[in-house]
């Protein structure tokens, strides 16, 4: 994103692992009614898990010199409200340690009244790039331990989901879908679509049950496989009242790469 020098850089305070970063809704971020992007929302998120990352030691760069990388396992977000074009927000995120072979990690998000508008919860895991296997997280101790907080922003763990589709040739024939492309654009650095990808191409799928209706202010998604370059994905859709959920099928191989669930109630009042 080119943003000013502030806006995904910017700490506002530090305690104990919690770093606040400030974002600016730019033109790009938002859709036709001047609501923020879900897919930007995640982006951001994202910057700030970077940046706070690398600030404490175990951050992209770090983990490039280890040939490792992290990899989002699953993600829940609540909003209260979406924020608009030219408004700031500012994410707080940490680390709230690891379980078995997961790193959980929480954000607040701030309006620019210092006022919470949405929480979020994400489920990790550190990878060693060549071998594709999990490291385990008693590698990272020294910096967990001082980037630990208990702090819980949202639940205990994102929300998991099941697959509603359990047979890609039935469901083209019985179930609503479209299909992506994971072209140039899609792919990051690790040659794979990005997971902020996923949240826009579930809303795309999305759109085709009357998404303009109503803002999604919850979102859950689970990334159970990677989707690489030029693979193409089925993206099955099913709607009942405000919630709509979609899997996404890899072509050829039959494998669900994730499954999302989108809702229009985000119910971020306090932990649960």
């Amino acid at each position: 994103m080119n943003r000013e020098d502030d806006n995904a850089s910017a700490l506002a305070e530090t305690r104990s692992g919690m770093n606040r970063y400030s974002f600016r809704i730019m033109t790009a971020d938002v859709d036709f009614r001047e609501h923020l992007h879900m897919h930007a929302l995640f982006g951001m998120l994202q910057e700030a898990a970077a940046r706070n990352a690398e600030e404490l030691g175990w951050g992209p760069v770090a983990m490039d010199d280890m040939n490792a990388s992290w990899i989002i396992l699953r993600m829940s977000v609540r909003l209260e409200k979406k924020p608009v074009l030219s408004e700031r927000i500012f994410i707080e995120t940490w680390s709230r340690g690891y379980e078995r072979l997961l790193f959980i990690r929480d954000f607040l998000i701030y309006d620019s009244k210092d006022s919470i508008i949405g929480r979020a919860t994400s489920s990790w895991i550190p990878i060693d790039k060549s071998s594709g296997k999990p490291i385990r997280p008693q590698f990272f101790d020294q910096i967990s331990e001082r980037a630990y907080n208990e702090r819980k922003a949202l639940f205990d763990h994102a929300v998991r989901l099941k697959p509603f589709v359990s047979d890609m040739e039935y469901a083209k024939d019985h179930i609503e879908y479209i299909k992506k492309y994971a072209d140039y654009s899609d792919i990051d650095k690790n040659l794979h679509v990005n997971n902020t990808r996923y949240i826009a191409w579930s809303m795309d799928a999305a759109n085709f049950a009357n998404l303009t209706q109503y803002d999604m202010l919850s979102a859950d998604i689970n990334y159970m496989c990677e989707i690489k370059h030029r693979e193409k994905v089925y993206l099955f859709f099913a709607s009942s009242d405000d919630e709509i959920r979609v899997d996404g099928i890899v072509e050829g191989t039959g494998k669900i790469a994730f499954c999302c669930r989108l809702h229009s109630e985000g119910s971020i009042g306090g932990s649960k």
